[in-house]
C-alpha cells in the first residue's frame, strides 16, 4: 500500500495580480498555458500544497480569487485582515507575502507567531534597511527558511549559463557585467533584480559595495520613498560596483538615460558568456594569456 501525499498548508497575503492570477495562455495554443508567474499559479502546479487561505482588504478581490481558484482548492477561505487569518490557521507550512512593500514586515511578525513553517516575500523585502534587517534576523531566530522572489534568477537562459560556468566552459569566473536602464530603472523596483542576479552568478556573499546614484538623487538615503513603483521617477537608478567573497567582481549600469535592455556579460579566464534579448552565447578567449607567445 503506498503512503499517502504529504499536504502543504499554504496561504497567500495579498491578493493582487501576482498573487492570484491565472495563468497566462502560451504561445501556442497546443502548448496549454505559459509557465506560471503568480503565486497561486506557481502553488496549483504543485499537487502536495493545498492553499486554505487568502486573504486581502478589497473584498472584489477576494470574491476574484475564490471564483478563479475554489475549484482547486475548495477549502480555502478568505479573510480581510492577516491577523485574523493566522488566528484561524496556525502552523502553516508556507505563507506567501505579497502585500504593500510597506507590509511585509508586519505580516512576516504575524506569520512567525503562528507558528509558519516557511516563508515566500515578494520583492523588495522591505522600504527601509533597518526592518529588511529585522526581518532577516527574525527567520534566523525562529529557524525559519524565507526565499525573496527574484524570478529572473530562475529564467531558463540564466540557469544554463551557470551550468555552462560550473562545467568550466569559460575557465574560472572573474568579473559579472550587467547593463539595463531605461525610464523605469528603479532601485527598489527593477534593479533589485538585478543586484540578486549578479549574487547568483557570482556564488558568493558581497564583500564591499560601491554605488552611484543617478544625479539629482544622491542624497535619497535608504528610507524608500516611492509609491510601490507606479511613478518611476520617485526612485532612483544606480551604477554599482561590487566585490564578492571569492574575488568575483560584479559592475551594474542602471540609470534611465541608459537604453531599456538587460544585458549579461560573464567574463572567465578562457572566455565568455554573453546574454542578451537577442539569446546567449559563448565567446572564447583565443589563446590563454600564459601561453602567449613571447617576442
Amino acid at each position: 500500500m503506498s503512503e499517502p501525499v504529504r499536504r502543504y498548508r499554504a496561504a497567500i497575503i495579498g491578493l493582487s495580480w501576482i498573487g492570484a492570477d491565472p495563468p497566462q495562455p502560451a504561445s501556442d495554443p497546443v502548448l496549454g498555458t505559459a509557465s506560471p508567474g503568480t503565486h497561486a499559479s506557481a502553488m496549483a502546479t504543485i499537487p502536495e500544497i493545498e492553499v486554505v487561505a487568502g486573504c486581502d482588504i478589497v473584498p472584489e478581490a477576494q470574491t476574484q480569487f475564490l471564483e478563479r481558484w475554489g475549484a482547486h482548492w475548495p477549502d480555502a477561505r478568505v479573510y480581510g485582515d492577516y491577523r485574523e487569518l493566522f488566528a484561524n490557521h496556525r502552523d502553516l507550512d508556507l505563507v506567501s507575502i505579497v502585500t504593500p512593500d510597506h507590509l511585509h514586515g508586519v505580516v512576516l511578525e504575524s506569520a512567525l507567531a503562528a507558528g509558519a513553517r516557511s516563508i515566500f516575500c515578494e520583492k523588495p523585502l522591505s522600504i527601509s534597511l533597518d526592518e529588511a534587517d529585522r526581518m532577516v534576523a527574525a527567520v534566523r531566530a525562529a529557524g525559519v527558511p524565507m526565499s525573496v522572489n527574484y524570478g529572473r534568477r530562475w529564467m531558463p537562459e540564466y540557469i544554463e549559463a551557470r551550468r555552462l560556468i560550473a562545467a568550466g566552459a569559460i575557465g574560472e569566473l572573474v568579473s559579472v557585467l550587467l547593463e539595463n536602464g531605461g525610464p523605469r530603472a528603479m532601485l527598489w523596483r527593477i534593479h533589485t533584480h538585478a543586484i540578486d542576479l549578479l549574487t547568483s552568478f557570482a556564488d558568493a556573499e558581497p564583500a564591499w559595495v560601491w554605488a552611484e546614484l543617478e544625479p539629482g538623487m544622491q542624497d535619497y538615503g535608504t528610507e524608500y520613498k516611492g509609491d510601490g513603483g507606479r511613478d518611476a521617477s520617485k526612485e532612483p537608478g544606480v551604477n554599482a560596483y561590487i566585490t564578492y567573497q571569492n574575488g568575483v567582481r560584479a559592475y551594474m549600469t542602471g540609470w534611465k538615460r541608459n537604453p531599456q535592455d538587460y544585458v549579461v556579460h560573464l567574463i572567465g579566464t578562457e572566455g565568455r558568456i554573453e546574454l542578451d534579448v537577442e539569446g546567449w552565447r559563448i565567446v572564447k578567449a583565443p589563446v590563454s594569456a600564459s601561453r602567449m607567445p613571447v617576442e
